[in-house]
């Protein structure tokens, strides 16, 4: 009988050493998926944390808002004035690639890529830099105001801006802005 009781503790204890390498095994390895997944996503959705209000609307230069619409018979003037912040690391700036400006009006929806050292257009879906309409573009300079012209066929009444990494990106808005007719504004300059 003593013999049959030890029989029967020691399949007791082999029983629970098994359960606990059996459960100590499926958590490493759900470890062993789980951890890269995690730490891949971690590091990508913190990846814009510094560009969250980096871009700004400027609304008013010199008294003047140039976020507007100019209509000129068959082309519409959009204007996007943005404030650059300041702050970044170096490795924050090399990560930046410029920025996304969004224009909208119910529907119909355009998203215009600025990047530097992009080639101004001035024709129908062309973007350049109010006052220096063939230099190329700039984007990152810290702490710079920069109006965007934008030359389309269609009016807008919202604009909206995202960062954009280098890795391709797109960060969550950083500002929007409603568009109003140009008053004594000229875009086209």
């Amino acid at each position: 009988m003593i013999k049959k009781e030890m029989k029967r503790a020691v399949s007791d204890v082999v029983a629970t050493v098994l359960i606990i390498l059996l459960t100590v095994s499926a958590v490493a390895l759900l470890i062993s998926f789980i951890r890269p997944f995690v730490e891949k996503n971690l590091e990508s959705s913190t990846n814009c944390l510094p560009y969250k209000e980096y871009y700004q609307f400027e609304e008013y230069v010199n008294g003047v808002n140039y976020n507007c619409y100019q209509i000129n018979s068959s082309q519409v003037l959009v204007g996007a004035t943005i404030k650059s912040g300041s702050g970044l690391t170096e490795n924050e700036n090399e990560s930046l690639n410029g920025l996304l400006v969004v224009f909208s009006s119910g529907t119909n929806i355009v998203a215009v890529n600025l990047t530097d050292g992009k080639v101004p257009f001035k024709n129908t879906g062309g973007v350049w830099e109010l006052g220096y309409p063939s230099a190329n573009l700039e984007t990152k300079k810290e702490n710079e105001i920069r109006t965007y012209v934008y030359n389309t066929t269609n009016s807008f009444s919202k604009a909206e801006i995202y960062p954009i990494l280098k890795s391709g990106k797109i960060c969550e808005v950083s500002d929007s802005i409603i568009l109003k007719p140009c008053s004594g504004v000229l875009l086209n300059g």
